[in-house]
């Protein structure tokens, strides 16, 4: 599995399937259902990337049946629902990707995964956003920001910077000033590290 994840986060993506797809077969041969989930999680981030996103659901929501509420699958099932809340997205389904996020940042938080519950946040607050809960959207991407902070993790400090930039930026201008001048520090700090 660790080399389809390399291959992906190189932007190999043709590669990075092929891996997940020799990963899954395996892990199924073998009888390692939770295994078998995870990689179909990458698979389908992979294929998100490459805008298969009908694909992506095919392969990852089955998985995600098979292995909602089994014990130990939470690590499988945070792939899954990341693969699922982006394929749903980029379909224009958001009432399914909302519910796939809000799952994410459930399963994030139980496995204290600071990077996905930042993700999970920003993704809900643009959610929140587009409904009109513009407070919403803003605490969420504060929280984002403050977590990210917290855990060192600039790409998605930026991120959540960016987006509070723009919610804030027609209610008070000096915060959106400030947010935007952290982002441009964190950026030049970190040149070239933003992820999807």
């Amino acid at each position: 599995m660790s080399s389809a994840e390399c291959a992906r986060e190189a932007g190999n993506y043709q590669q990075a399937a092929a891996h997940a797809t020799e990963a899954i077969a395996a892990f199924d041969s073998l009888g390692r259902p939770l295994d078998a989930g995870y990689a179909a999680g990458i698979l389908g981030m992979t294929l998100t990337s490459l805008q298969d996103n009908a694909r992506a659901i095919e392969v990852a929501l089955p998985r995600w049946r098979e292995l909602d509420g089994v014990p130990g699958s939470q690590s499988a099932l945070l792939r899954l629902t990341s693969a699922l809340g982006a394929a749903y997205s980029y379909r224009g389904d958001l009432d399914a990707a909302a519910r796939f996020t809000e799952r994410r940042l459930v399963l994030a938080e139980a496995l204290a995964d600071p990077e996905a519950i930042a993700h999970s946040q920003l993704n809900l607050g643009a959610h929140y956003g587009g409904l009109g809960a513009t407070l919403t959207s803003r605490v969420m991407y504060e929280s984002a920001a403050q977590i990210a902070r917290q855990h060192g993790l600039p790409a998605r400090l930026a991120m959540a910077l960016n987006n509070l930039v723009t919610s804030l930026v027609g209610r008070d201008l000096p915060a959106a000033l400030a947010a935007g001048q952290e982002s441009v520090e964190v950026q030049v700090r970190t040149l070239g590290e933003i992820p999807e």
